[in-house]
C-alpha cells in the first residue's frame, strides 16, 4: 500500500507546509509567505493557500528537515537540484516555472532530537511527516492529530478514525494512508473522540473517550519519559493541580529549557524528551492556591495529597501499607503493622520506623519510596500474623479488607 496516494499532494505536504515544530528560533529561518500560483495541470488546489519553511540545514517540513542538496522531479520527467535555500526559494516564487510533482528519493532526513534517517519513497516521508508531535492545539477538551504509532508510542491508530478541524468540519481516515493525506493537506486537526488505540503486543484495545485517557494510556508506555513516574498528566495539569506556565523542564540530555505553555509542555511530553522539572515549581490546587514544590520530595508530597492518588516510587507498597492499617485517619484499617519497619526515601536512606507515629509522622515530611521486606501485620478478623513479602502480597490483603 502507498501512502499519499498523489504525488502533488506529497510535494503540496513537503514544500508547502506549515508552522513547524520549532528546531531553532525564527530568526535562523526563511519562510516565503508569497502566494504561490500553480499552473492548470497541478492536481492540489491547496498549493496556492501554503507557505514554505527552510533553514541553512535543509527544507522544514513538520518537526523533519529534508537536508541539503536534494532533487526535486518535474512533470516532463527531468528533475532540478536544490542545493541552498536561496535555490529553493527562487523556484518556489518562479510563476512561471512549472510543474514540480515530487522529490527523487531517497532523501536525508533530520529528526528533531538531531539523529538521521532515509526516506526511500514518498510512504517513508510521509510516515515521518504525520508522527510530528504538533506543537499548538493542546487544550483540555483537544488533542491534536498525529501519527501514533510504535515509534512515539506502544500504541497504534484503529481505522477508520474521525479527525475535526478548527471550523467543525470531521474528516474520515480509512487507513493510514488517508490519515497522513489529511494532516498533509490541513494545518491542524484534532481526534474527534471516541478513538481506539491498539497495543499490538497484548492484542489489547483501549478506547479513549477524552484528551485524559490519551495521557492515561501514554503514561503506560516506556517510549515516553515522564518528569514524574506514576502520577497522571494532562493538558497543562499534574496530578490534582494545574501547572503554573512558563516551566523549566530538565531534558534527558541534561539541558534545561522553558515550555512557556500548555503547547510547548505537551510537545516535548509526547516527545518523550523530559527528565524532570527544574525547581521550584509552581502548582495551582483545586481551591486555587498557588503552592511551591523546591525538589522531589515537596513535590511528591503534594501528589499524595490528592484524592485518589497514591505515588509511591517503583514500589507503592510503602504508601498503601499504612494508608490500610490501623490508625485515626484510616477508614479501611483491616491489619496492625508489627513495627519497626525499614523504608527508603528518594535518595535512597533507610530509616527505620518504630511505631505508628514515626511512621505518620515521615509520611508527613519524607517522600518515602519504598520498604524493606519482609514487613509483619497482624489481622483484624483474627487471620493471625501476616508477613508481606511483595507487593503482590499486600494486594491480596488489601483486596480483602472490607
Amino acid at each position: 500500500m502507498r501512502y499519499l496516494k498523489y504525488l502533488p499532494l506529497l510535494l503540496m505536504a513537503a514544500l508547502f507546509t506549515f508552522t513547524s515544530c520549532e528546531k531553532e528560533s525564527m530568526d535562523d529561518q526563511k519562510v516565503v509567505t508569497s502566494p504561490i500560483t500553480p499552473k492548470e495541470t497541478t492536481t492540489s488546489k491547496l498549493v496556492s493557500n501554503l507557505r514554505t519553511t527552510q533553514t541553512e540545514e535543509g527544507l522544514l517540513l513538520g518537526c523533519i528537515t529534508i537536508a541539503y542538496p536534494f532533487e526535486l522531479a518535474l512533470e516532463n520527467g527531468s528533475s532540478i537540484s536544490i542545493n541552498t535555500e536561496e535555490d529553493f526559494t527562487n523556484i518556489v516564487l518562479d510563476t512561471t516555472f512549472c510543474c514540480i510533482i515530487d522529490f527523487v528519493y531517497p532523501l536525508q532526513i533530520e529528526l528533531e532530537d538531531g539523529t538521521t534517517a532515509t526516506a526511500n519513497d514518498g510512504e517513508e516521508l510521509g510516515e515521518l511527516f504525520a508522527a510530528c508531535i504538533p506543537d499548538t492545539g493542546w487544550t483540555t477538551e483537544d488533542f491534536p492529530a498525529f501519527l501514533i504509532n510504535l515509534d512515539n508510542s506502544c500504541y497504534i491508530l484503529d481505522y477508520p478514525i474521525n479527525l475535526r478541524h478548527p471550523d467543525g468540519t470531521i474528516f474520515t481516515a480509512n487507513d493510514e494512508a488517508e490519515f497522513i493525506d489529511l494532516l498533509a493537506t490541513h494545518e491542524l486537526l484534532f481526534f474527534e473522540f471516541p478513538i481506539t488505540l491498539i497495543d499490538s503486543e497484548n492484542d489489547t484495545t483501549f478506547i479513549a473517550n477524552n484528551v485524559d485517557d490519551i495521557f492515561e494510556l501514554f503514561a503506560t508506555c516506556e517510549t515516553i519519559s515522564h518528569p514524574c513516574d506514576s502520577v497522571i498528566f494532562g493538558s497543562g495539569s499534574l496530578a490534582c493541580y494545574t501547572i503554573v506556565f512558563p516551566v523549566d523542564l530538565i531534558l534527558l540530555d541534561s539541558t534545561v529549557v522553558t515550555a512557556a505553555d500548555e503547547n510547548e509542555f505537551n510537545n516535548l511530553l509526547f516527545n518523550g524528551n523530559v527528565a524532570g522539572f527544574a525547581y521550584p515549581l509552581s502548582l495551582i490546587d483545586e481551591d486555587g492556591s498557588v503552592l511551591v514544590a523546591n525538589d522531589d520530595n515537596e513535590l511528591f508530597l503534594l501528589f499524595n495529597q490528592c484524592d485518589g492518588i497514591v505515588v509511591g516510587g517503583d514500589d507503592p507498597a510503602v504508601q498503601l501499607l499504612f494508608l490500610f492499617s490501623n490508625h485515626p485517619n484510616s477508614p479501611n484499617g483491616c491489619y496492625e503493622i508489627n513495627y519497626p519497619i525499614t523504608v527508603a526515601d528518594i535518595d535512597g536512606n533507610s530509616i527505620v520506623l518504630n511505631d505508628a507515629a514515626a511512621y505518620e509522622e515521615a509520611l508527613e515530611t519524607i517522600f518515602l519510596v519504598s520498604v524493606e521486606y519482609p514487613v509483619s501485620i497482624t489481622l483484624n478478623d483474627g487471620g493471625g500474623v501476616v508477613d508481606i513479602n511483595s507487593f503482590d502480597d499486600l494486594h491480596v490483603v488489601i483486596s480483602n479488607c472490607e
